[in-house]
């Protein structure tokens, strides 16, 4: 690692793409997390509405694992009109986190933050946002695998992922093991 002025690095980004512009895709995504696993003053990222997809989330959740910063980080997905044709490219992750993109976030929640295994002055994520991303039921409950191990993370968006009763019954469960450090937790708008 090269040795840089932290008072020269940012603390907060926010790339969230607004209007009509430029996407990030998976391809920026995963750009970043190359760049975020070696950073150590970022604390907050928002890559909202940008359509990292699951390859950009499972990169970013990879990089998290040796990340020693970053508390929050969202993804909250721009929400698309469901055409016959844009449905089948949305389910299977290429523009929003869907299925393997929870799969790489679950593993990195009960993998980075279990008290056995934090580094000193590294308690993890504390705020996730993965709304509007596909998700579904499966997802949803993929993700509340690592939850269960995962006392550091104090907020989490999971609106508008359709996880439907079976994941709702996921995340009441994680709600209710004594492990669950979870303050806020938004289930807005899912079927």
């Amino acid at each position: 690692k090269k040795e840089t002025d932290s008072t020269l690095q940012p603390r907060v980004l926010s790339l969230r793409r607004d209007g009509n512009g430029e996407v990030l895709g998976s391809d920026g995504a995963s750009a970043i997390a190359e760049a975020l696993a070696e950073n150590e003053t970022l604390e907050e990222l928002d890559l909202s509405n940008n359509r990292v997809g699951s390859l950009g989330a499972i990169a970013l959740a990879e990089a998290l694992i040796t990340n020693t910063s970053l508390r929050s980080l969202d993804l909250t997905s721009t929400p698309m009109p469901f055409a016959h044709s844009a449905s089948s490219v949305v389910s299977n992750g290429i523009l929003r986190v869907g299925l393997a993109g929870a799969q790489a976030f679950s593993r990195l929640l009960s993998f980075s933050f279990p008290a056995q295994s934090r580094r000193a002055g590294h308690d993890g994520l504390v705020a996730l946002s993965l709304g509007n991303n596909g998700l579904g039921t499966a997802g949803v409950e993929t993700l509340c695998v690592g939850l269960r191990a995962c006392s550091s993370l104090l907020a989490l968006d999971l609106s508008s992922n359709a996880m439907g009763a079976q994941g709702a019954a996921a995340v009441g469960g994680v709600l209710a093991s004594p492990a669950c450090g979870l303050r806020l937790l938004d289930v807005t708008s899912n079927s």
